[in-house]
């Protein structure tokens, strides 16, 4: 496989996409024509996950290793998640959703998959964004993004992009590498008309139409099937938040290290502040100071 540096048992996220949100795109501007705002929800953050991956590794800093975010790395996904629908071709979620699958699946053989290619080639992993959806409304749930670190290519020109899913994190199982490739995906409704876009004409369905499957066997999941997938714009943020992560023992519980307490029965090193338990201007507790009684010789 030709292959980048990008690793995804080291530099992708150990925790699952468990996330849900209100994603509200293209920052305070309204869409043009529609004239308004327009709110997405997202079972995920999938685009900030695969973003905050490559932030971690162009930046050289290690990637969390913890099970699950905190809430500074959650910020940060958040953050990631937003950028990665403020650049121009994040509309390709909405224009390809509403295309036909032959369509969609003909631009990414002809366009993404070469463009893949030649990122690659130069040592650069890429996000591409997977088509699922066939309305508007599934736009956030059905569409998906991921990270392609690599390819490898038979004799026959057949491409196999490898692929790093946040919704399939590696664990000690699972090394966290997928496969994606273009297949025949067979059509229940051969042989019958259809028109295509409208700048196309009417075509006869074929026995079966151009698809994209993600193996997902490995990771313990059923495989996945996209329409198409085109190449995400992405600028590198050079300083990820460092996660530092705490002990734990068997159970997941955070180890408290008991020397690193303050004892609060030291003696006030400062001699201008008063011993309130004993009401001497520092020193120590001593039999010596006239204001302090010892009440053991008392009868």
């Amino acid at each position: 496989m030709k292959q980048t540096n990008f690793v995804p048992k080291k530099h992708a996220f150990k925790f699952g996409n468990n996330f849900k949100n209100e994603v509200r795109v293209f920052g305070s501007d309204k869409i043009p024509i529609i004239g308004k705002y327009l709110k997405i929800e997202t079972n995920g953050l999938c685009g900030g996950m695969a973003f905050s991956a490559l932030d971690y590794y162009y930046s050289d800093r290690p990637t969390p290793t913890s099970r699950s975010a905190n809430s500074i790395l959650r910020k940060y996904l958040l953050k990631r998640q937003l950028d990665s629908f403020t650049y121009r071709d994040s509309w390709t979620f909405f224009q390809w959703t509403r295309k036909s699958s032959r369509t969609i699946a003909s631009k990414t053989l002809k366009n993404e998959i070469p463009e893949v290619k030649r990122s690659i080639d130069k040592g650069n992993p890429v996000v591409i964004g997977l088509i699922g959806a066939t309305k508007l409304k599934d736009i956030g749930n059905e569409n998906h993004q991921v990270v392609c670190y690599g390819y490898k290519e038979n004799s026959s020109g057949e491409v196999k992009l490898g692929i790093y899913d946040p919704n399939c994190p590696p664990d000690n199982n699972f090394s966290g590498e997928l496969l994606l490739f273009p297949f025949v995906k067979k059509n229940p409704k051969a042989g019958t008309d259809v028109p295509g876009d409208s700048a196309e004409p009417i075509k006869t369905i074929t026995s079966g139409y151009p698809a994209f499957k993600l193996e997902r066997s490995s990771a313990g999941k059923g495989d996945k099937i996209w329409r198409g997938f085109f190449v995400q714009g992405y600028s590198k943020k050079s300083k990820p938040p460092v996660i530092r992560e705490s002990d734990r023992d068997s159970r997941g519980r955070k180890v408290r290290d008991h020397r690193a307490r303050r004892d609060h029965r030291e003696r006030n090193p400062d001699p201008k502040k008063r011993d309130h338990r004993t009401g001497n201007k520092g020193g120590s507790r001593s039999g010596k100071s006239p204001k302090v009684r010892d009440h053991r010789q008392q009868k």
